[in-house]
């Protein structure tokens, strides 16, 4: 069988169903193993082989040269076709040319799998018996017809079971050399292969690769496409694609899930990763698994990726291209309108799309277009675009703005706002959770749900916007041009009413569960307004505007901190105490909040004495400015006892907690939860310290009082249970911890779910205890099967999985004994 790799799949589909039924098929990927003579196998195959079937495919026809030398061999083997040896099969629609064009094919396109696999049989029993009479008399010609054949799907032509490209434009148009090319670029060499295409922006690299995508579906097992222009929201998209490998999440730390997708591909084959408008090549090579049978495709407008792969250029349109799509758009377009628009345009295919679909929203002929050009094109080009912009593409999209504004007034101000936000999806929950801070126009829109979508809808019509179930995307070319035609006084009101709206939804308290996905939609749109807001000069931007810019960094940068990019949050965090002591003062307590999280987060890089440090003179202002009895001091108090306990002095953390107590219960109260916090971080530095009897003893009237303040299934409390038993083995009864464990799994399972790390540590924890209760089998049993979920959950490499996998030796080897 001669195919290309990007038929494989239908290479291996179809010798299965031959040798299911009697025949010996060669198949290069089954046969050819390590060690073979490629070259003399493949002559031998060619030359013994009763018939050569060739696998007629778009990609093997453009890309195939080892394949035309192979039905070449079989050719010369019988010229004249008398015994059939060269069968063409074609399995996606082509054009057969030369001489395997001018012989007879069997047709696998559009037939479902049984239709598929009998007519291939039927089809290869004629070739041997040199005629196709059918086994059953034909129905009568003139007979009613029974009803139209619904058309099955091809196969295995369907989609791979995990696919998240969109549709494919159904108008798309030409590209046949570059698919070419593209095809031949990331053709599977045994390793992971990489391809870019680049262009400028709105030339068509994005509908290229989609194309790509649906054409070479059926060579993969799964196709992912990530949006990649900010590379910070490239670990939450692996870890959707995590998901749906079996990769299960790793809470609160996005950046460790998609390493665990990374490693999981580096062993898998079949694969494609798409990112889409990458900006940076180093933003991206961390990402790029570095084992497996895989293909990366990259779509970007910059230069610097020769080093990841072959980059192939994206020109413009052909203009006969150009008119092609023009004439399909629109058939009464005469041909002297349809060249002066190509030419007017650049031949740029997004401009010509935009084109197009003004020309049907507004009911304008192409003529009335073309004069609508001549006037306004030399006003409108003179309104700063970006650097490498064609003129033409602003010219649509403010001869657009115009009319919208004339429309909907609510959808013209939504489009200047959106024009403000990252250059990526933006959620509609974004406009609609707190109306108050929009221009009355929009507010009045936003409150009612019929006319947001209206308005929605008009920008959508004019190809502006993109929508995709909750979230609606411009081109960054869109966002460009829409900016530079705000009047400035509008544009910092907009952006003043954008921060607003973020701050009046931000999820502060980053470490709830419902914060993450609020999170994972907003922070693009978050930093890129924020650090506009604090890039103003102080007259343009309100101080509202201002501390809002500086609140929302601050809590991007805890937010960062929490899902373990602890580098970035250093920086923002740094971003915001310089703009906090500008707005407020050194001594405000914003400030001293702000140094307290940056202090924090410079120990989580791994300085936990600067950390102990900085918290020490954050102390010591809190004291001068706020008071001993302050909130902010007692937290800052006790932030200092336990970076003094990491950085290797569990007594002095111990000993400042105790005087930290009863400061907390003389101000707060005893069930204050500062109080409670205070009480269980003492419990710890005391074990820590050397006493672990202590600490089970505070723990224990600690777990009452969490019982009555919180309830049994606060995470406080089920932590309280967790650590009490931890104290309580430590202090020799490891039969009562594992006990104890037992029954807080339960609770684990239960309350936080099976998979969840807290329940996982548990289960680790028990078995140990277990282990050494008596009971070595039972713990290696246990951990065994904590291995296998552990692997499944977190990967190989978590550091909670390596020490399971140390922990199950040590008690198999117990257990042996």
């Amino acid at each position: 069988m001669s195919y290309t790799a990007a038929d494989r799949k239908w290479a291996e589909w179809i010798a299965w169903v031959l040798e299911d039924n009697g025949l010996r098929v060669v198949l290069q990927d089954w046969d050819f193993v390590p060690g073979t003579d490629w070259v003399r196998r493949m002559e031998d195959a060619v030359l013994r082989s009763d018939r050569m079937l060739v696998l007629c495919s778009p990609a093997y026809l453009s890309s195939s040269d080892y394949g035309r030398m192979e039905w070449q061999v079989a050719l010369r083997a019988d010229p004249a076709a008398a015994e059939r040896r060269l069968v063409p099969v074609k399995i996606r629609d082509c054009t057969v040319p030369g001489v395997l064009g001018g012989l007879t094919w069997i047709d696998l396109t559009g037939r479902g799998e049984a239709e598929a696999e009998r007519f291939l049989l039927d089809r290869l029993t004629a070739a041997d018996s040199g005629r196709a009479k059918p086994t059953e008399r034909p129905g009568f010609p003139g007979a009613e017809p029974t009803g139209a054949p619904v058309p099955r799907p091809d196969f295995p032509g369907r989609l791979p079971p995990v696919f998240n490209v969109r549709r494919p434009n159904p108008r798309f148009t030409g590209r046949e050399h570059l698919l070419a090319r593209l095809g031949e670029a990331l053709r599977s060499t045994g390793r992971v292969t990489v391809a870019s295409v680049r262009g400028l922006g709105g030339v068509g690299k994005t509908e290229t690769a989609v194309e790509y995508c649906h054409r070479h579906a059926t060579g993969y097992d799964t196709v992912w496409w990530i949006d990649a222009e900010d590379p910070g929201t490239i670990p939450a998209q692996l870890a959707e694609l995590g998901a749906l490998l079996g990769v299960a999440a790793d809470p609160g730390d996005a950046v460790a899930t998609a390493q665990q997708v990374r490693h999981r591909l580096a062993r898998q084959d079949d694969w494609l990763l798409v990112f889409d408008n990458a900006e940076d090549p180093a933003g991206i090579t961390t990402w790029i698994p570095d084992g497996g049978r895989g293909a990366v495709l990259v779509t970007t407008r910059r230069t610097g990726y020769q080093s990841l792969g072959p980059v192939l250029e994206v020109p413009v349109w052909e203009r006969a291209e150009s008119l092609e799509f023009l004439t399909e758009r629109r058939p009464d377009i005469t041909r002297t309108d349809a060249e002066h628009l190509a030419e007017t345009l650049g031949d740029l295919p997004l401009a010509l799309e935009q084109a197009a679909a003004y020309l049907d929203t507004a009911q304008l002929t192409p003529t009335r277009y073309l004069e609508l050009w001549d006037k306004a094109g030399d006003r409108l080009l003179g309104r700063g675009h970006a650097t490498g912009h064609t003129q033409t593409v602003a010219t649509v999209w403010t001869v657009a703005m115009d009319r919208i504004a004339g429309e909907s007034p609510a959808a013209e101000v939504l489009l200047r706002v959106c024009a403000l936000l990252a250059p990526e999806p933006i959620p509609t929950g974004l406009f609609t959770a707190a109306p108050e801070p929009w221009p009355p126009v929009l507010a009045r829109a936003v409150e009612d749900e019929l006319e947001f979508e209206d308005a929605l809808g008009i920008l959508a019509s004019y190809a502006l916007i993109t929508r995709d179930r909750d979230t609606i995307r411009l081109h960054r070319l869109v966002q460009t041009v829409t900016t530079t035609s705000t009047p400035p006084p509008q544009r910092e009101e907009l952006l003043r009413a954008v921060l607003a709206s973020l701050r009046a939804a931000c999820r502060f308290d980053v470490t709830a569960p419902a914060a993450s996905a609020w999170w994972r939609g907003h922070l693009p749109h978050v930093l890129t307004c924020a650090r506009a807001g604090l890039r103003r000069p102080r007259p343009a931007q309100s101080a509202r505007a201002r501390t809002d810019a500086s609140v929302l960094l601050h809590a991007t940068g805890r937010y960062l901190g929490e899902i373990g990019q602890v580098g970035q949050a250093v920086e923002l965090l740094e971003t915001a105490l310089t703009s906090d002591t500008d707005i407020f003062g050194p001594d405000h307590v914003v400030t001293l909040t702000t140094r307290q999280d940056l202090a924090g987060s410079r120990g989580e890089t791994g300085d936990p004495d600067a950390a102990a440090d900085t918290f020490a003179d954050v102390v010591d202002d809190c004291l001068r400015v706020l008071g001993p009895d302050h909130l902010h001091t007692l937290i800052a108090r006790h932030n200092l006892a336990n970076w003094r306990g990491r950085a290797g002095d569990p007594d002095a953390a111990a000993d400042a907690l105790a005087a930290l107590l009863d400061d907390c219960l003389r101000v707060l109260g005893p069930d204050h939860s500062q109080t409670l916090t205070s009480r269980h971080a003492l419990a710890r530095w005391r074990g820590k310290a050397g006493n672990p009897d202590a600490a089970a003893d505070a723990l224990a009237a600690l777990l009452d009082d969490h019982l009555r303040v919180l309830g049994p299934e606060h995470p406080h409390t089920l932590t309280t249970r967790h650590n009490l038993a931890y104290w309580r083995a430590q202090a020799g009864n490891p039969a009562a911890a594992a006990d104890a464990l037992a029954d807080l799994l339960d609770d684990r399972r239960r309350v936080l779910g099976p998979d969840h790390p807290q329940t996982l540590t548990t289960r680790h924890n028990l078995a140990c205890w277990r282990g050494e209760a008596g009971d070595p089998h039972a713990a290696a049993d246990a951990l065994a099967e904590l291995l296998d979920d552990r692997l499944r959950v977190l990967g190989p490499d978590h550091p909670h999985t390596r020490i399971t996998r140390v922990n199950l030796e040590y008690w198999r080897r117990k257990a042996a004994l």
